[in-house]
C-alpha cells in the first residue's frame, strides 16, 4: 500500500454542477461514495455503499424485490426461527358481508327456501382456504321453524331449529333470534355461492319480524389454516 492514488473529489453540492467525462470516477465527500460519469449527466451517478446508508428512504419499490419461490397472495414475514425474512400465506384473504332488513315469510311445511338478499358468491384464493361463516336473523315463528346454510345447493350446516312454545297465543314468546356458525372448506379455486335458507313447520316463518330487525350473512376467508 506504498502507492497512494487520489481521484477528483468534491461535496454533493459541488457534484451537482459538475459533468464528468465518460468513464470518469469521482468521490462525493459528503456521502463518502464513488460517482460514475458519462459525459452528459450533471452530478453523475452515485454508487451505493456497502452499508446502504446513502440509499434514500422509500426509494426501493416492489418491482425491485425478489419474490423467490413465493406463491400468489403470499406476504413477507419473519420466519419461524425469528432469524430472517420469508414469504408465507396471508392469513386473512377476503371478507364479504350482506345484510337485509326486508321481511320474508314462508309456510313451507319443512321445505327450505332461499332467503332473498342473503347470498354471497366468493372465489377462494387457495384450495387450502377455509371460510368462517356467520348467519344471524330474527323471526316470528308460528309453531316451529329453522334455518340452514348451503353451498352450491349442498348443505354446509344443517337446520338450526327454534320452537315458539305456544305459537304466539300468550303462553310463550314467538320472537326468536336464530344464528349459525361454520368453518367450511370448499377445496377449490372456483367461485362458490353460499345461501341462507329458512323453513317452517305447522305454520309460518316470518323473517325480520318485528319489521326491520335485520338479518346478515358474513363470510371470511382464512388462507393460512392451522
Amino acid at each position: 500500500m506504498a502507492t497512494q492514488l487520489k481521484i477528483r473529489r468534491g461535496t454533493t453540492a459541488e457534484h451537482a454542477s459538475f459533468t464528468g467525462a465518460e468513464g470518469e470516477i469521482t468521490l462525493d465527500t459528503t456521502k463518502d461514495t464513488l460517482v460514475a460519469h458519462d459525459n452528459y449527466t450533471a452530478g453523475g451517478r452515485p454508487m451505493l455503499r456497502e452499508d446502504l446508508n446513502n440509499l434514500a428512504d422509500a426509494s426501493v419499490n416492489l418491482s425491485k424485490l425478489d419474490r423467490g419461490s413465493s406463491l400468489p397472495f403470499h406476504i413477507p414475514t419473519i420466519n419461524a426461527a425469528g432469524t430472517a425474512l420469508a414469504y408465507s400465506p396471508a392469513q386473512i384473504g377476503q371478507v364479504k358481508m350482506v345484510e337485509t332488513g326486508a321481511s320474508q315469510t314462508v309456510s313451507s311445511n319443512g321445505t327450505f327456501s332461499n332467503v332473498t338478499s342473503l347470498a354471497i358468491t366468493i372465489t377462494p384464493r387457495s384450495t387450502s382456504s377455509r371460510f368462517i361463516i356467520w348467519v344471524s336473523m330474527q323471526a316470528y315463528l308460528v309453531t316451529y321453524g329453522s334455518i340452514r346454510l348451503v353451498r352450491g345447493g349442498s348443505t354446509v350446516i344443517g337446520a338450526s331449529p327454534a320452537n315458539t312454545h305456544g305459537a304466539g297465543n300468550g303462553t310463550g314468546d314467538p320472537y326468536h333470534y336464530l344464528s349459525i356458525n361454520k368453518i367450511d372448506h370448499p377445496n377449490t379455486t372456483s367461485a362458490v355461492t353460499y345461501n341462507v335458507q329458512i323453513a317452517s313447520y305447522n305454520g309460518s316463518f316470518n323473517m325480520n319480524s318485528p319489521n326491520g330487525s335485520g338479518a346478515s350473512l358474513c363470510v371470511m376467508e382464512i388462507m393460512d389454516f392451522g
